[in-house]
């Protein structure tokens, strides 16, 4: 009779928050939101970093139950000292003494970008005849800028219609 031994399970960290292509603002605090699990014991101490560099660790200090497979939450408040994107990562060692990484989260600190967009708010009308009136399609932009600031948009406009005959200009 042989009996084989079956591998361990393997531990896992997750980063919950940021979420993945999240755009912060400057100069402030970003809480990274992680979960750790660990089936064969317990992970108290998770150590973070922002592109490749330390930024922070989270530990538990308490004298609470190791239940194996428990999820533990690990949090730490960063704020990031220049603009520009960022891969966060975090850092462990599991109960066997295995290192564990959390897959990476790319995310980017900067200003809010500017966007400009456009949603047909009528979006079904017929063609004009002499004795109907149609209530013409609507469209409506939105901007992230406010109204008073220069914001210039190009917008090409396709089909089969006649600007000025087929609808106003």
């Amino acid at each position: 009779y042989v009996k084989r031994s079956e591998p361990s399970p393997v531990a896992s960290l997750e980063i919950r928050k940021p979420a993945a292509g999240a755009r912060l603002a400057p100069s402030q605090a970003i809480v990274i939101d992680l979960v750790a699990v660990d089936p064969n014991g317990d992970i108290r101490r998770v150590e973070f970093f922002a592109n490749d560099r330390f930024i922070g660790k989270s530990e538990h200090l308490t004298k609470d139950a190791v239940i194996p497979g428990r999820p533990r939450e690990h949090f730490l408040e960063w704020t990031p000292t220049e603009e520009g994107p960022y891969r966060l990562v975090a850092k462990a060692t599991d109960t066997l003494g295995n290192p564990v990484e959390s897959k990476p989260v790319l995310i980017s600190v900067g200003p809010p970008l500017r966007w400009v967009g456009i949603h047909a708010t009528r979006t079904e009308t017929t063609e004009p005849s002499p004795n109907v009136r149609v209530a013409p399609g609507v469209f409506t932009l939105k901007r992230t800028v406010a109204v008073e600031d220069p914001l210039t948009v190009f917008l090409e406009i396709e089909g089969s219609a006649t600007p000025g005959v087929d609808y106003e200009k």
